[in-house]
């Protein structure tokens, strides 16, 4: 998880713990970082993405191919809409 430095509060991790609480989800690692300057150069930085605009099987896909190096195959995107369908 990424926080922009602008606007937060000195008690920022046990906030975000406490939200978290809520979901199914673990945060492992929390960064703090200035908020980019703007520039014509995309590449300076990565843009700054809310959770609740991505996909789950978008975001699924990403840590997959992170973690593995390949795109999912389709049994595993069977696998996870399964277990998305129970939660």
């Amino acid at each position: 998880m990424r926080l922009a430095r602008e606007g937060l509060s000195p008690g920022f991790r046990e906030e975000v713990d406490r939200i978290a609480e809520s979901f199914p989800a673990r945060i492992v690692d929390t960064r703090v970082a200035a908020i980019p300057e703007a520039s014509n150069d995309v590449t300076s930085a990565d843009p700054m993405i809310r959770l609740a605009e991505r996909d789950p099987e978008d975001l699924f896909k990403l840590a997959f191919e992170r973690t593995f190096g390949v795109a999912p195959d389709a049994t595993h995107l069977d696998v996870f809409h399964r277990a998305q369908a129970e939660t």
